[in-house]
């Protein structure tokens, strides 16, 4: 069966940088992942996250296991590797980032990226997706101008992920309402929530709802809408070139210097430290 492969490349990145960098990113529509022989082997980290299908990973470790849509397969530095559909009619479709740095290896070091468990599961899709696409570099920009915010992005992430992982597979009754939670925080996110009347729409208390998705997404509802909102500032910020008053009126806050204070609690530095990197 002949494959129509659509591939997208979403980032080619080759310039230098000490701290780490994202350095390749895209997406693999009905693909045939890497079926290698030998199998393939990289000097550098990525990851795969299969949006749709199922087939098999293995490796030069002698991990061997099957893969399902919402899997997420983790590449090492020197580790010869394979992955993709086992028949030629299953479909394939994944998500891929090349990455490096001396933080990922601090985190192999310590056992957080273990290539013995290269495989973790995450879901919904649609959430996971998007969260690693945040932490794609904008291709207007040099790369070295974006290093510190797109490394701490990818490492938050993964510490998500992982974190996501850990609770265990949920039913899919939980997928569907986590993906309802998430929507509902991520919507009007220009305005103050009303968490109380906001989660009637799941026919709950808050105080039920906050419990659920802190069980299911591994942290508080608030703490999550407050990482979206400033997700948004940093967008204002980085593609408008806001100002810190534009910002603060776009987004609710009560004022700049309320915006100011609420952002460097949360990224650990302040907008104008933010732009000098850019």
């Amino acid at each position: 069966m002949h494959r129509n492969t659509r591939i997208t490349i979403l980032l080619q990145n080759h310039d230098p940088n000490p701290l780490g960098r994202i350095t390749g990113a895209g997406m693999h529509k009905d693909g045939t992942g890497v079926h290698n022989h030998p199998m393939r082997i990289l000097d550098t980290f990525g990851l795969m996250y299969l949006l749709e299908g199922e087939g098999r990973y293995q490796d030069g470790l002698g991990g061997c296991r099957k893969l399902r849509k919402g899997d997420l397969v983790f590449i090492f530095p020197n580790v010869a590797h394979a992955y993709g559909p086992v028949r030629a009619d299953q479909h394939w479709d994944e998500f891929y980032l090349i990455f490096n740095g001396p933080v990922f290896e601090l985190w192999r070091r310590e056992g957080v990226l273990d290539p013995a468990k290269p495989v973790w599961h995450v879901e919904p899709v649609d959430y996971w997706l998007r969260r690693f696409q945040q932490t794609i570099p904008k291709q207007d920009l040099p790369g070295p101008r974006q290093t510190v915010e797109c490394i701490c992005a990818l490492q938050q992430a993964l510490a998500d992920a992982r974190q996501a992982a850990q609770l265990g597979a949920m039913c899919k009754e939980d997928e569907k309402w986590l993906a309802q939670a998430y929507a509902l925080l991520e919507a009007d996110i220009a305005r103050p929530l009303d968490y109380t009347q906001t989660v009637r729409a799941l026919g709950v208390s808050y105080e039920t709802f906050r419990k659920k998705f802190v069980r299911l997404a591994g942290i508080p509802p608030a703490k999550y809408r407050q990482r979206r909102v400033l997700d948004r500032a940093c967008e204002l910020m980085h593609d408008r070139h806001a100002t810190n008053r534009e910002v603060a009126l776009a987004l609710g806050f009560s004022d700049e210097h309320h915006f100011s204070r609420r952002f460097k609690q949360v990224i650990g530095k302040s907008p104008s430290q933010f732009r000098g990197y850019h």
